[in-house]
């Protein structure tokens, strides 16, 4: 959900800030948690009909670091909101790093791309002309 509007999905077409891109900086990642939406109580409790926006970071940190809302309330239940939100902040750095680190090669290796792309659009023409000798037999047109 948005991290400004938890009744709302993350969206490219939404604002920037409302989203966690996959190549966002881990100072960028870091300012947007900070300003995401909370509530004014101090406690991290887990109600998304009454506390839509600290369900909505509870569900990312769930979601990062693949562990249940139980486990995320019980693992921060001593915890205050910006506590909570800078330990999100770090999952997500964690998380997307070894993605961002990927991302960085890729775009430094355009020939290693250009090859799989090209490679990929051989396989799928030969699994396409099959399929349309397969369908020309079929309907009687070879």
């Amino acid at each position: 959900m948005s991290l400004y509007d938890p009744s709302k999905k993350m969206s490219k077409s939404d604002p920037q800030n409302t989203r966690i891109n996959l190549n966002d900086a881990p100072t960028i990642i870091a300012e947007k948690i900070k300003k995401s939406t909370s509530d004014s109580l101090k406690c991290i409790t887990y109600d998304p009909i009454t506390r839509p926006a600290i369900a909505n970071l509870i569900t990312i940190y769930a979601a990062t670091q693949e562990i249940t809302v139980d486990q995320v309330i019980a693992e921060h239940s001593e915890s205050n909101i910006k506590t909570f939100k800078d330990a999100l902040t770090q999952v997500l750095i964690e998380k997307l790093s070894p993605i961002q680190r990927e991302i960085q090669r890729l775009r430094s290796e355009q020939g290693y791309v250009q090859q799989v792309l090209k490679d990929g659009a051989e396989k799928a023409s030969i699994i396409a002309e099959n399929n349309l000798d397969e369908i020309r037999k079929v309907i009687g047109l070879k």
